[in-house]
């Protein structure tokens, strides 16, 4: 411990001390010389923001298709009515619409979209900021996603026409023989024909099995809707063949996608769904 008269640390004080406060490095460098101290600080920022805002795609990996990445993303968007703003606009403190590439990846992330690299590299090229390369204008992909749900500016013009989004049917992807096909659709025109005769709703009782509200029931749930709905009797062969064509893959579980169902009896009883 230093020791010193009043008067001395007086003019030690008054000597290292200036509107901030006492300059204690002045006072330590004077009292012991030595080599300039080598302040890592901003080499470590550096560094560290190297590492976790360069996540950049394997170069074998092209970007992949941008309309087919943004299909996937409204698609998952319209199923479980999220709002990806909500994921982002907290990043962006200044509210400038535009976020870190890195934290935009983690926003991605957050919304379990499942997207791969190539489909984010595809994003960061799409909605690369052009006040700065290293951002990505968040605001303008949220819009476009959105759109889905509101057109843009429609209070503004509230006699322009509104296209309702349609995302793409996954069952339609399921093939069948044409064995099976032929008698999938001799029960689908037996089960319209049912409905249109008696102007059924198919809808609220497959909505009670739906609980979370995802447009899928189990392939149990679907039977027992089937056989509460009275359609008439469907013989094991034919039930196969219905869970078959309308079989849809959610989190590993293989469901049934009754929305498709639905839809699809119908469109072939030729009336309005939801109005018997």
């Amino acid at each position: 411990m230093l020791s010193g008269s009043e008067k001395e640390l007086a003019v030690i004080e008054q000597k290292f001390t200036d509107n901030i406060g006492f300059n204690y490095v002045a006072f330590l460098k004077e009292l012991q010389p030595g080599g300039e101290p080598q302040l890592k600080y901003n080499s470590l920022l550096s560094e560290r923001t190297m590492l976790t805002e360069f996540r950049s795609t394997p170069s074998d990996t092209q970007p992949a298709d941008i309309d087919k990445v943004l299909m996937k993303i409204k698609t998952k968007v319209w199923k479980e009515r999220m709002r990806l703003l909500e994921f982002m606009r907290d990043y962006d403190k200044l509210r400038a619409g535009r976020i870190l590439k890195s934290v935009f990846r983690r926003s991605l992330d957050m919304c379990k979209l499942m997207l791969v690299d190539s489909e984010v590299a595809a994003l960061e090229i799409r909605y690369r900021s052009a006040k700065d390369p290293n951002c990505v204008d968040y605001l303008h992909f949220s819009e476009d996603i959105e759109a889905i749900f509101a057109m843009k500016g429609l209070e503004k013009n509230p006699l322009q026409k509104f296209e309702e989004f349609k995302p793409p049917i996954e069952v339609d992807e399921n093939k069948l023989s044409p064995e099976k096909e032929v008698l999938l659709n001799m029960c689908m025109k037996r089960f319209a024909e049912k409905v249109r005769t008696n102007r059924m709703q198919l809808f609220p009782l497959f909505e009670d099995y739906d609980r979370v509200h995802n447009g899928m029931v189990s392939r149990s749930q679907f039977l027992r809707a089937l056989t509460e709905l009275d359609l008439g009797l469907v013989s094991e062969r034919e039930f196969m063949v219905l869970f078959e064509k309308f079989d849809t893959k959610i989190g590993g579980r293989n469901d049934v996608n009754y929305l498709a169902f639905c839809d699809k009896i119908y469109d072939m009883a030729h009336f309005e769904k939801w109005r018997p």
